[in-house]
């Protein structure tokens, strides 16, 4: 097991009870989350979310983490990608960190897209962040790839805030 982040999946709805427990055992996790505005029958609410469902970032050192980590109560398996356990870098967790902290509306799409144009974002606080685009749908929404997660991120901006690289 290679040191770094790696993507612990969780039991449904189980997030942020697991990435609790990882932190009660010392091991350093990040849970990206957001706030939505949800209805009930007699009010609405925000709440925060995760920003994946089921995924829960680790910070691993070595073997004895990972089993610590894979034996948590509420934690499934560590995701895989191409056969090999998904890292992901720390640029990567980074970036999460300041999509979330942003203001802008982001939600996250499971769905698998085909490679696109590099363009960079020229406006706003995401300004000078390279994308891929994988779909520009209207004239405000650019969806961008996360690399070694199989999801993607998508921003509400306009199509005059891009430029191509």
């Amino acid at each position: 097991m290679k040191a770094g982040w790696h993507v612990l999946y969780t039991a449904s709805r189980k997030e942020k009870v697991v990435a609790e427990r990882l932190e009660e055992a010392g091991l350093e996790v990040f849970l990206p989350l957001h706030k939505v505005l949800r209805q009930w029958s007699d009010r609405k609410k925000w709440v925060e979310v995760p920003l994946f469902n089921s995924y829960v970032f680790v910070h691993l050192n070595d073997d004895r983490e990972y089993l610590q980590a894979l034996n948590t109560k509420g934690a499934s398996w560590f995701v895989q990608f191409q056969g090999q356990p998904a890292r992901v870098t720390p640029a990567e967790i980074d970036v999460m960190r300041f999509l979330i902290g942003e203001e802008e509306e982001i939600e996250a799409v499971s769905d698998d897209f085909e490679a696109g144009e590099k363009v960079w974002i020229t406006y706003g606080p995401f300004s000078d962040f390279p994308a891929e685009i994988v779909s520009l749908q209207g004239k405000k929404k650019v969806i961008l790839r996360v690399e070694q997660l199989g999801q993607a991120l998508t921003l509400s901006i306009k199509k005059v805030a891009i430029r191509k690289m």
